[in-house]
């Protein structure tokens, strides 16, 4: 699931399914001269559309096969494999699929959606961390770490110089996890079949090619 920028279509991909052309249909000579002409044009047409329609769904049903191989989604995945592949077909080319901030008048937010998209990460990682020690990893815990670590330790309000409290990590993570971009991903997050440190890998990945507010 590499964000990695992508070569166009290539190979079977890049193909168009070609088929023979139909049938003509019998000239008005033809048909004077064969009177069984229009019914060998029906033959040949009923023969042609069988035909031709089993190669396209044969056909579409290897590209299908590839287009998961492409964005490198698991083919065993039954239960999500197809809504995995609309999703990333979606955000690839359908303009109501991206992510952008709104540009909102008087002063800047702080908390922009990709500042919100880091701190979810930065809980999953403290998260993680804890509970591969054994330790506590309740939400209260995870944040008391998270404020004494850098950006929040050093962070700067624009009313009070002062770090981020733990609650403020616990509102923000809650924030967060409503957030455009965290729900965009959140398919990823909870589908069973893919490697979650990895997924929060590509996450973090593409974050880091998003424009964030200072």
């Amino acid at each position: 699931m590499s964000e990695k920028k992508r070569k166009r279509w290539k190979g079977n991909l890049a193909r168009p399914m070609k088929t023979e052309p139909p049938p003509d249909y019998p000239t008005i000579l033809e048909d004077i001269l064969n009177p069984d002409a229009k019914a060998e044009f029906k033959k040949k047409s009923d023969k042609y559309l069988v035909k031709s329609t089993f190669y396209c769904a044969t056909e579409s049903i290897k590209k299908m096969m590839e287009l998961l191989e492409h964005y490198e989604i698991d083919k065993n995945d039954l239960n999500n494999r197809w809504y995995l592949l609309a999703h990333r077909l979606a955000t690839d080319h359908v303009p109501g699929f991206r992510v952008e901030q709104k540009k909102e008048s008087g002063r800047p937010q702080e908390w922009d959606v990709v500042s919100l998209a880091i701190l979810y990460c930065d809980v999953k990682d403290v998260k993680r961390e804890r509970e591969e020690k054994g330790l506590s990893a309740k939400m209260t815990d995870i944040c008391q770490i998270l404020s004494k670590r850098e950006p929040y330790k050093l962070r700067r309000g624009s009313k009070y110089k002062t770090g981020i409290t733990r609650k403020t990590i616990v509102n923000l993570y809650e924030r967060a996890k409503k957030s455009p971009l965290v729900l965009l991903w959140n398919p990823f997050f909870i589908s069973p079949k893919l490697d979650p440190i990895e997924t929060l890998t590509d996450f973090r990945e593409m974050l880091s090619k998003l424009p964030k507010k200072e």
